[in-house]
């Protein structure tokens, strides 16, 4: 049959006109020109769209090979041609994989996969949100207060970032990150239902400039928890899967050439790079697939595809075990301007690195060299040291200034102001909480003047009479360096209710009392009885803070509420 003599294909008017057409397609076309039929099929495969739509260099390609003359012929036969090919897709693999359960028990692995390929796919959006959490921690951890959080939504805090940072092109900078860690919040937010024992109401909204920032700072509360949750379902994406492979090699004899490629370590979510995450994009994925499966090229069996399961199972378990980690459960916290102690004590740094109080010498030095400007600005730094102490820990002998320019990687100009001073140069992290104390209490008078006006009430004459018998039972130094410390950590900002009893705040060992006062000063067991014994009693209140602070001591008066 001549080329020239295949009727149009509008021709057709009964099904056995349009089968003899294809029939002689199959003859003339496909048989005598495909001399190498796995390579013209990828072409086809990979080019399908394209081609049929004869605008890419792929259709001119597949038109070459068709023994016609006359291109208008060619253009309409081409979309015959691919009539009666299919296109692979993960679901058609997905269908053919699992309509067979022997598939199953003897390709486990690569059923693992097909069940974790949705969440795999996930992890690819890990480095925009951790790249994320690096810049609100140099940016913003320690420096911006929970209500300018909630309030002012994150184009405002952006606009004003080089307030806070001290670098004008910062600005964009931030703007950029923020841009990546929208994009990525938005593709993995429906995805994300729960922290860890907590079911979350809804999925986390859609991000934009508009939303308030706190939505952005990962907390294990509101509204930060949604974040958290974020991470949490990256964190449980890897780990869920390296854990069932690892069941996988010990419960299955078909699984066990897995073994020597599984060698997990632990890493931190922001310490992993991207070769080390187990990331499986959809595209990567039928990549892979297309490889190792054929397509049939005879007639009327255009949609009959084959797969070597076992190539497909070994490429993927190169590309998925090989370096990659287990991501430990440790979320990073967000903490605010003045909240280091509710998230972070001095107890719970001394728990992940050992602690001793400097000498004599050593405090003398610092509070003769020290004033209370310079302090408040070494707190600010030593607070974001410790709040990272508390969560990762450190080698208590390496060098403060070492450990913030090196560890921490604070800019050059903050570990300078360390450097340049000889008192504090040279202190360890051993000493990090015995310094903190120390200049805490040199700047305790200027924190004091910042507390909010709702806790500056006078004492009645009732709680006047109870506070200098308290005053006669406990040193007035040590009582008032308590209350100062108090207030420093505890109510600065207004984060606690004016109406509640000072007693607890001060003796309840429970409370974490025992890091208010002087180091060595009191025990436990003496704090325990004050308590009990009610030597602060009810009638002194948070709302009379001030006031007990000033009434111990020469410390400024500021004007009183009214």
């Amino acid at each position: 049959m001549n080329m020239h003599k295949l009727p149009p294909r509008t021709a057709f008017d009964t099904p056995e006109e349009r089968h003899g057409w294809e029939a002689a397609v199959e003859s003339i076309l496909i048989q005598p020109t495909i001399t190498n039929a796995q390579e013209i099929l990828v072409q086809l495969r990979t080019g399908l769209n394209s081609a049929v739509e004869r605008t890419s260099p792929m259709a001119d390609q597949v038109l070459e090979i068709l023994p016609i003359n006359d291109l208008e012929q060619k253009q309409k036969l081409l979309p015959c041609l691919f009539r009666i090919r299919s296109l692979l897709s993960l679901e058609l693999f997905e269908t053919i994989f699992l309509s067979s359960p022997q598939n199953t028990i003897q390709h486990p692995f690569l059923a693992l996969v097909l069940k974790f390929s949705r969440r795999l796919a996930l992890l690819s959006h890990t480095t925009a949100l951790t790249r994320w959490l690096q810049v609100i921690w140099e940016n913003y951890f320690l420096k911006l207060e929970r209500a300018t959080a909630l309030e002012c939504p994150v184009s405002s805090i952006l606009a004003n970032a080089s307030s806070l940072s001290g670098k004008g092109s910062q600005s964009s900078t931030l703007k950029y990150s923020f841009e990546e860690f929208k994009n990525s919040w938005n593709a993995v937010r429906l995805s994300v239902s729960r922290f860890e024992c907590r079911e979350l109401s809804a999925p986390p909204v859609e991000m934009s400039e508009d939303r308030p920032f706190a939505l952005c700072c990962p907390e294990p509360q509101d509204p930060g928890i949604y974040f958290t949750a974020m991470l949490y379902t990256l964190v449980t994406a890897q780990t869920g899967f390296l854990d069932e492979v690892s069941n996988l090699v010990s419960t299955q004899a078909s699984a066990r050439w897995i073994e020597p490629l599984l060698r997990p370590e632990r890493v931190d979510l922001r310490n992993a790079n991207v070769s080390q995450l187990c990331i499986l994009e959809p595209d990567k994925l039928l990549s892979i697939i297309s490889n190792y499966s054929y397509q049939s090229l005879e007639y009327g069996k255009g949609r009959n595809y084959g797969f070597d399961f076992s190539r497909i199972e070994k490429a993927l378990a190169n590309k998925l075990l090989v370096g990659k980690v287990l991501l430990t459960d440790v979320y990073p916290a967000f903490l605010y301007k003045y909240e280091l102690r509710k998230a972070s004590t001095l107890t719970d740094v001394e728990q992940k690195v050992e602690q001793s109080a400097m000498s004599l010498h050593q405090l003398e030095a610092v509070c003769s060299s020290v004033d209370s400007q310079q302090a408040s600005q070494l707190m600010t730094t030593l607070a974001i040291a410790m709040g990272f102490l508390h969560q990762m820990g450190g080698n208590p002998d390496m060098e403060i200034p070492h450990y913030l320019q090196s560890v921490l990687r604070l800019p050059t100009a903050t570990t300078e102001v360390w450097l340049r001073n000889a008192s504090i140069s040279h202190l360890k992290l051993r000493n990090v909480t015995s310094l903190y104390s120390t200049l805490e209490d040199l700047v305790t008078d200027v924190l004091v003047e910042s507390i909010h006006i709702q806790y500056t009430d006078p004492l009645p004459e009732s709680g006047l009479q109870a506070l200098k018998k308290a005053a006669r039972v406990i040193p007035v130094s040590q009582l008032r360096v308590a209350i100062g410390r108090m207030i420093a950590r505890r109510l600065v900002g207004a984060s606690q209710r004016p109406e509640l009893e000072m007693g607890p705040f001060l003796l309840d060992t429970s409370l974490n009392a025992i890091e208010l006062w002087p180091t060595k000063s009191v025990t436990e067991e003496q704090l325990e009885g004050w308590l009990e014994s009610g030597l602060l009693p009810v009638e002194i209140q948070l709302r009379h803070a001030y006031s007990c602070y000033t009434e111990l001591g020469s410390g400024s008066r500021r004007h009183k509420k009214g």
